[in-house]
């Protein structure tokens, strides 16, 4: 409404003082580029939640506070060995990241568990992949049916990223960070059981942190996958969820 407004007041009144026009437009643009800054409120990392970041670059800008920490090997990765209160933090301060898309949960577990992986890599951390992979039938989050569409039937395979925790006892296991799809970090027999409808439904396939996919040998060691994830969320905020099947269905996207 301002840029209308000072447009008009150029093509109405000519002679209108010039110093006046300039001080008003100068504050216009100040206010108009200031937008742009605008923090979103995020206990994780203020700093990639800034809206002048690229979405592809935000893992960079993502601080979790935690000191160096021990690896060690298992399942041939090597892992970091975290505290029970380090992965509660980390959980929770992943979790409050708005940029990372998690509204539409159908697909894009891939991607999210990605860039949780280069979030992890980022402050000094290795993480790996863990997938749950059903056996027969498919997988679906037990206590999360509202948070699908009606035609979803559930995962041939889910993925998230793994790191272990020193229990009280000393025992080291396997714990998945499941952002959007879980509510805390679960080990990774409880995450497993979660996604099933019976114990014997699926296995945990356990991979480093730069795959992909786990039945292939695509990695991407330092590259978001985010983009296209939030391009898909938007497209299905700005047409419903019925028309962007249909439009898919149809190949007009």
């Amino acid at each position: 409404m301002k840029t209308i407004l000072f447009l008009s007041l150029f093509l109405v009144t000519p002679f209108v003082n010039a110093q006046v026009i300039h001080e008003s437009l100068k504050g216009s643009i100040e206010e108009l580029s200031s937008i742009g800054e605008v923090d979103i409120k995020c206990e994780g990392s203020d700093q990639a939640q800034k809206s002048t970041i690229p979405i592809q670059e935000k893992h960079k800008y993502v601080e979790l506070g935690i000191d160096s920490v021990e690896m060690t090997n298992y399942k041939g990765l090597e892992l970091s060995v975290l505290s029970p209160e380090q992965v509660k933090k980390i959980f929770e301060q992943i979790n409050e990241l708005e940029y990372i898309p998690k509204k539409y949960l159908e697909d894009g577990c891939y991607a999210r568990a990605h860039e949780v992986f280069l979030i992890a890599k980022h402050n000094g951390l290795s993480f790996g992949k863990a997938y749950s992979v059903a056996d027969k039938g498919l997988l679906y989050p037990k206590g999360k049916g509202e948070q699908f569409h009606k035609s979803f039937k559930g995962w041939r395979y889910h993925t998230s990223t793994v790191a272990l925790v020193r229990e009280e006892s000393g025992e080291l296991s396997p714990v998945v960070f499941d952002i959007g799809a879980s509510e805390k970090a679960q080990k990774a027999d409880e995450w497993r059981q979660a996604l099933s409808l019976s114990e014997d439904r699926s296995d945990v396939i356990y991979k480093k942190g730069e795959k992909i996919f786990h039945d292939s040998y695509v990695e991407a060691p330092d590259r978001s996958l985010l983009k296209d994830l939030k391009k898909t969320q938007d497209t299905i905020d700005e047409l419903g969820y019925d028309e962007y099947l249909f439009m898919l269905e149809q190949g007009w996207l």
